[in-house]
């Protein structure tokens, strides 16, 4: 077999030479060299440098500048002859800070910092430095800086005020914006701060000192990220990496054949080098509009599809046809010269100078970089590339970088993007799946990191398919947090973590809801009451005065409160009525709540009756009438405002005791009438002094030998109060939403009836009183009232998971 060339040009252009009969490799020079029809060529190229916008200097300048070359020549003879004026005006003051020449009708001046605005605060950039550093701090600063206008800060977010490490402290804090309006000719600009300028991917260009050539895969040496590439990139060209102009990192390893200068060697054409912070290294391989991930490194196979990618000839694909060594010269065409033989895969690719180095994949598998290209007699073109699995043999501890996936977990609860909760007992078995890419597989050696409270415990073997499963052994007395974390060697995935919840007892959640406040009553009172109730109470929806009241006595008697809209009975409270089949049907509250219309809607289901009263307060006094003189207690709370009184009446209901309603600033009549005759020995006040003022609760003392006040900071700490009136464990309890009232007027009597609380929760999140108070009471069912909408979704997770201890 004749010796093929590299894919690159660059020796043959450099020194002048042909490659005579040699493969070539897929580099190129500046300018590509020419080479006869039959050798092969070494495929290198410059770095192509930024895109080119303007066809000509002189349009970019008339568009960009509009200046014509003439002036624009004339401009730099300026600058250039100005050198001895600049040099004249440095001083020794500041050497660190250079002389500044400054354009002006006349020519070009040294800058003299005093006659700029803000030149009477500042001597210079280093005095304006200091000042910043020292008032502001150095968080965030980019840059300062001279123009033409002024002195100029540049600095990330600089509306923002903060502590941002300044030296004095004495003045306050400001932002960089508050600090420069302070002085005259200073501006502030936001700048975006230091960052990722882009990502490399494989397939991109890059050069070897000036060597062009494709980058294969991003990868790994010994948990050090690393490019890959082709060995005689470096053979060609230099060790230090750029890419678009701008650093990469060094070349920490290659090998193109093997070591040495014997004639004969043998080895492989791969190279390693390091990867700084100017860019981002994703395991994916991109040229143009088109991108791969790459999740593995596959053998090479006679048959296998394959693709490849590079800077010059992009994506082209086809199948290995061939695999063995492959005889490479050192460029000078002479046969007698040290040459390299390559392990290599063959395939009918058409590689050009530039694509050296650029990877093969088979699927969303790395095979391998672009060493060399040929021809065939018949002017077909064919192409090798080094094989990743050299790296087993020439540079152990090598691998691409791979895309994992996210595992998720059999059996437990997701609750966000990345975050679970789960009950495991010790000794079950976990398992999972770990996400994987359409009809891919997952790499061999990919395991499931287990940590449990920061201490990785073991690591789970994933199978092709992504399963995988591993015995829990974590504390079963309390909480772990556990994280779940995707590896293969040093590639990782998106972890997750699962909050693993201690053995106890715990609730099971309930909700009862239906389409408006009206069908959610009537979904309660159906789901807690047999069919022949003795008395079903009615009160308006609208509004919340007599359902409070009404509440407290239905859990008395263990009997359903439904709603009615004030002047038609929906369609949902005759259907309940219809189920409930009362024994009579009791109105609370006069016709401007409850209409004459509705009433004798009702009286078509059972004898109905009407409790009413002047007012709010009159109503309560005149359910409170049902009970005997000498109570044990009475409870008392506003008439102008729900939230104290939606718990309340569940705890009144429970203890058999009346609730009546109050003004903030004065004891109705009617209620102190109905006091009078009740005879109380304890009166509880629910709610703070913004809800009962003091006044009322001095009025109350004359009333009953002992008054209680139950208040918190809040409505939801005061139903949390209230809820230390039941025993625990509590056979149930219900959460309602607490800054509306419909859903609670229902809960209340059900509650009461089961002798367990009413907690009031935000819609969206569950207070830190009332879980504490959950704990505490320890209900082996939760109900909860109304749709998603006045409990979320969120809320019902965090009831769900709540453990007894």
């Amino acid at each position: 077999m004749a010796m093929r060339a590299l894919c690159s040009t660059v020796l043959a252009g450099v020194l002048g030479l042909t490659l005579g009969g040699l493969p070539a490799l897929a580099d190129e020079p500046g300018d590509a060299a020419t080479v006869t029809a039959d050798a092969a060529t070494v495929t290198t190229q410059s770095d192509p440098g930024d895109t080119v916008v303007h066809t000509s200097l002189e349009e970019a300048l008339s568009i960009d500048l509009g200046m014509s070359m003439e002036e624009f020549v004339a401009a730099g003879v300026q600058a250039e002859q100005a050198s001895p004026i600049l040099e004249a005006a440095s001083t020794t003051d500041n050497p660190e800070e250079p002389v500044v020449g400054i354009l002006t009708a006349e020519g070009i001046e040294p800058l003299e910092p005093s006659t700029l605005p803000g030149g009477d605060s500042f001597a210079d950039l280093d005095a304006l430095r200091q000042a910043y550093l020292s008032e502001v701090g150095p968080e965030g600063l980019t840059g300062v800086a001279y123009t033409l206008e002024g002195y100029e800060v540049m600095v990330v977010d600089p509306d923002v005020a903060r502590e941002r490490g300044r030296a004095d402290t004495s003045t306050p804090v400001q932002s960089p914006q508050e600090w420069a309006a302070a002085y005259p000719g200073v501006s502030v600009v936001g700048t975006t701060g230091p960052e990722v300028a882009a990502s490399l991917r494989g397939g991109d260009a890059i050069s070897y000192g000036g060597v062009g050539c494709s980058h294969g895969f991003n990868g790994w040496y010994q948990g050090n990220p690393v490019g890959i590439g082709a060995g005689h990139c470096r053979f060609m060209g230099g060790s230090s990496i750029s890419a678009g102009g701008r650093y990469v990192g060094e070349v920490n390893w290659w090998q193109f054949g093997a070591p040495g200068s014997a004639v004969e060697s043998w080895g492989t054409d791969l190279s390693t080098y390091t990867q700084g912070s100017n860019f981002s290294y994703p395991a994916t391989i991109k040229t143009g509009s088109t991108s791969l991930t790459v999740t593995g490194r596959a053998n090479a196979v006679l048959g296998l599809p394959v693709c490849k990618s590079g800077r010059m000839t992009g994506w082209t694909c086809t199948k290995i046809n061939k695999i063995g060594w492959q005889w490479i010269g050192d460029g000078s065409g002479d046969i007698n010269k040290p040459k390299r033989w390559v392990w290599s895969l063959f395939a009918d690719h058409r590689i050009i100078p530039g694509d050296s180095g650029g990877p093969w994949v088979a699927g969303h598998k790395g095979v391998g970089v672009t060493s060399s290209y040929d021809a065939y007699a018949n002017g077909d073109p064919y192409s090798t590339a080094s094989l990743l699995t050299s790296f087993d043999d020439y540079r152990p501890g090598v691998a691409v970088k791979m895309w994992l996936g996210t595992p998720s977990i059999k059996g437990a609860e997701r609750v966000g993007d990345r975050t679970y909760r789960a009950r495991w007992n010790n000794g079950s078995t976990v398992s999972g799946t770990l996400s994987r890419l359409s009809g891919d597989s997952t790499s061999p050696g990919t395991v499931i990191d287990v940590s449990v409270d920061g201490t990785r415990v073991l690591s789970a073997p994933v199978a092709s398919n992504g399963a995988f499963s591993f015995t829990w052994t974590g504390s079963g007395s309390r909480s772990n947090k556990v994280v779940l974390r995707p590896r293969s060697g040093y590639s990782t995935g998106t972890s997750i973590t699962v909050t693993d919840y201690p053995d106890g007892a715990y609730p099971t959640v309930t909700r009862r809801s239906g389409s408006n406040r009206y069908a959610t009553a009537a979904a309660i009172a159906t789901a807690h009451y047999n069919s022949g109730v003795p008395t079903v109470y009615v009160t308006s929806g609208a509004n919340f005065p007599d359902a409070l009241s009404a509440a407290a006595v239905a859990g008395k008697e263990s009997v359903p409160v439904l709603l009615t809209a004030p002047d038609n009975l929906s369609a949902a409270t005759r259907s309940a009525l219809a189920e409930l089949r009362p024994g009579r049907i009791v109105i609370v509250g006069g016709g401007g709540a409850v209409s004459l219309k509705v009433r004798n809607q009702l009286s078509g289901y059972a004898p109905t009756t009407r409790v009413t009263g002047e007012d709010r307060y009159a109503v309560s006094a005149a359910m409170a009438a049902g009970y005997g003189a000498g109570q044990r207690r009475v409870y008392i709370t506003s008439g102008e405002a729900f939230p104290d009184a939606l718990s309340a009446s569940a705890v009144a209901g429970s203890q058999d005791a009346p609730l009546m309603l109050t003004r903030q600033d004065g004891l109705p009549s009617s209620v102190r009438s109905q006091l009078q005759r009740l005879r109380p020995s304890e009166i509880v006040v629910v709610g703070g002094t913004g809800a009962v003022s003091s006044g009322v609760e001095a009025e109350l003392r004359g009333l009953a030998m002992t008054v209680t006040r139950v208040s918190g900071s809040d409505r939801y700490v005061v139903s949390a109060e209230l809820s230390r009136r039941f025993a625990s464990p509590a056979p149930s309890a219900w959460v309602v939403r607490g800054d509306d009232f419909p859903d609670a007027l229902a809960a209340a009597a059900v509650a009461a009836k089961a002798n367990g609380p009413v907690l009031l929760t935000r819609p969206t999140s569950l207070p830190g009183a009332v879980r504490t108070a959950l704990l505490r009471v320890k209900p082996a069912k939760i109900f909860i009232a109304g749709g998603t909408g006045s409990v979320s979704s969120g809320v019902q997770r965090d009831l769900r998971w709540l453990t007894y201890q």
